[in-house]
């Protein structure tokens, strides 16, 4: 049982990690993005 529970808690760290990780990729996406577009209109 209680093995069942520590598998749980490391999958759930594992998804919020991915999560998290995911969200700073499609930040560094859009503000790539915004720089090249402003660079292409100055």
């Amino acid at each position: 049982m209680k093995d069942a529970a520590v598998k749980d808690d490391k999958k759930q760290i594992r998804l919020t990690r991915n999560m998290a990780e995911r969200k700073q990729s499609t930040q560094h996406l859009f503000r790539c993005s915004f720089i090249y577009t402003s660079e292409r209109y100055r």
